[in-house]
């Protein structure tokens, strides 16, 4: 299981431990949204600590509508014990964890402040 926190601002957010080709490491805070179809974006910032490489580009559409183009990178996260290679999308924003990266999990959310996340594959779900 993963665990969080809805955070100050009322936002679904999990710790991530995300590694480069090269084993570099960072650990980052990363929002849950279901409104994200991939599986995680980070800052520019973080993907030049990581060391990612640029694997092009992908077109993308914002909640609002607004048309973008991401850049594209591939990390390792650690997701539940064990390593799992995705795909990240350079963003301006806060990390976010996509419905891409959910897939086969249940989500459940405490909303009120503090309130638990927890993120359980399904195959250990009760």
């Amino acid at each position: 299981m993963i665990d969080g926190i809805v955070n100050r601002s009322g936002l679904a957010e999990i710790a991530l431990i995300v590694r480069g080709s090269r084993g570099q490491q960072l650990v980052t805070r990363a929002i849950i949204d279901t409104g994200f179809t991939g599986d995680l974006t980070l800052t520019k910032s973080d993907i030049e600590l990581l060391g990612l490489a640029s694997g092009g580009t992908r077109r993308g559409e914002l909640a609002d509508g607004t048309l973008v183009v991401f850049t594209v990178h591939q990390a390792v996260v650690r997701w539940h014990d064990r390593e799992q290679e995705v795909t990240v999308l350079e963003s301006n924003s806060d990390s976010l964890v996509g419905m891409s990266l959910l897939q086969g999990c249940r989500l459940t959310i405490d909303v009120i402040p503090d309130g638990k996340v927890a993120v359980v594959p399904l195959s250990a779900s009760p």
